[in-house]
Formats: structure tokens, C-alpha cells, sequence
């Protein structure tokens, strides 16, 4: 696959990963990369050589010498003390991550969705699909699109159920690490953009258990995995009050 202009920045930093649903695939780099990594990498060294060859036949100057590139080389090793604190600093920011309500609700929820999922996905699946038939009432036509529906929330909840805490992770250290905006926007933070995307993954799951729960032959479990998902949404919403704001690049803003 050829290298495509119209990619767009950062489309991959904030999707889910889900490339088979996805209709913005032939503008995202990520995707052609891992499509085509040989390509890639041989167009990047086909563009490196004719910038090299166009510089020499214009007979262009060796780039000047920046001086903030100086100044970073010029900065000193940290001494041994300094690098203890520096990890000192790390370990116990992680610890705080680790012992963080939301992030503990998030990691619990993942095992028990994935359990779950083990005992009775197939369970569901098989009655789903043996109280579906063929047809042309109505009524066989709303419980095919029921039966379609449930077999596509069971889907949902497995590809959500790590994904979730892991974008959460990403949004609480980003936050706690202070990493900014691209721009003046606060929103635009990229912990916002993480928090975002957790929270659009654990409201669709929630959505998705509240119909398996109909189906299911544990339907109070499932209950009480979409319950647990909307308590999550609720305090990521009190912690990332911006989220909801932030604009991921090819899904919330118009592309031409």
C-alpha cells in the first residue's frame, strides 16, 4: 500500500483499535503501517534518498547548527542521587496510579468482564441464536434484529473489556505527569483525549451488557457489569470534566 497525503495527525492516538469497523482506515498511517510495513519503510527510504540527491545537485548547505540542540547536549548526566529520586518519584506515582478508586474499578471490571465472558459468552451466544428463525411476520423480524443486536453486544464488551482500563490508565498518568495541549485549548490535553475514548468505550459496553443482560443465563451479573460501568463513567466525568470536549482528529471534526 502506497503512502497516502491524506493521513490524518494523531487519528490513531484516540481510536479503538477496532480496524475491522472502522471507515477512516485509509486515512489513518497507523493502519497502513501495520498493513504494510515493507512498503512503508521503502517509500521512507526512497523520500530520504532523493532529499539527500536534491541537495547535493542544488549544492544546499549542511543544515546550521541549532542552538537549543546544543544546549540539550550540553545538559549534565543526573548524578546517582538525582536518578534515585527520579525513580523514587516514578515508582511512587505508579503506586498512586495503582491504588487510584478508578483505576482499581476499571482493572476489577476487566477480570470480571473477561470472566464472564468465559462462562456464559458461548451460552448466550447459543441462545441467541436458537430462539432466532426464519421468517416473514414481524415478529420474526424483530427478533432477528434482537438476536443480531445481542451477538454484536457480546462482541463489543469482549473487544472493550481490557481496552477500558488501559485508556484509563493512560489518562490518569498523563494527567499526573502534567503532559499538555497541542494548543492553547485545555481540552485538548491529551489525558482529555484518553479519558474521552474511556469513557465512550465503558458507555457503549454499558449499553452492550444492559442487552445481553436479556438474553443471558447470568442476566444479574451482567446487570451488575453495566452498573459498574456507569459508576466508572461518572467519577471519569468528575475527574476529566474537559473530556468530553476534546476533538479527536478524524472523528469529531469534519474531514475533507
Amino acid at each position: 500500500m502506497a503512502w497516502d497525503p491524506d493521513h490524518i495527525d494523531l487519528i490513531s492516538e484516540y481510536c479503538d483499535r477496532w480496524c475491522e469497523r472502522c471507515p477512516l482506515t485509509h486515512r489513518c498511517a497507523a493502519y497502513t503501517r501495520e498493513s504494510d510495513p515493507a512498503e512503508i519503510e521503502a517509500h521512507s527510504e526512497a523520500v530520504e534518498k532523493a532529499m539527500e540527491e536534491l541537495r547535493v545537485e542544488l549544492a544546499l548547505p549542511e543544515p546550521a547548527a541549532q542552538p537549543w540542540l546544543e544546549e540539550l547536549s550540553s545538559v549534565p548526566e543526573p548524578t546517582e542521587a538525582d536518578q534515585k529520586e527520579l525513580d523514587r518519584a516514578y515508582h511512587d506515582g505508579r503506586a498512586r496510579l495503582r491504588s487510584d478508586p478508578m483505576m482499581i474499578a476499571a482493572s476489577d471490571y476487566s477480570i470480571d468482564a473477561y470472566t464472564w465472558l468465559k462462562l456464559y459468552g458461548d451460552l448466550t451466544r447459543e441462545r441467541a441464536a436458537a430462539l432466532s428463525h426464519d421468517g416473514d411476520s414481524p415478529e420474526a423480524a424483530v427478533l432477528r434484529m434482537e438476536v443480531e443486536g445481542v451477538l454484536d453486544a457480546l462482541a463489543v464488551v469482549r473487544w472493550d473489556s481490557m481496552l477500558i482500563a488501559a485508556k484509563l490508565r493512560r489518562a490518569l498518568t498523563g494527567k499526573a505527569d502534567g503532559e499538555g495541549s497541542f494548543d492553547d485549548d485545555a481540552a485538548q490535553a491529551d489525558w482529555n483525549g484518553s479519558a474521552k475514548l474511556t469513557l465512550l468505550l465503558a458507555q457503549r459496553s454499558e449499553a452492550g451488557w444492559r442487552l445481553i443482560a436479556r438474553w443471558a443465563p447470568e442476566s444479574d451479573i451482567a446487570t451488575q457489569l453495566a452498573q459498574t460501568l456507569a459508576a466508572l463513567r461518572a467519577d471519569v466525568e468528575r475527574a476529566f470534566p474537559l473530556a468530553r470536549r476534546f476533538v479527536r482528529p478524524g472523528f469529531d471534526d469534519p474531514q475533507p
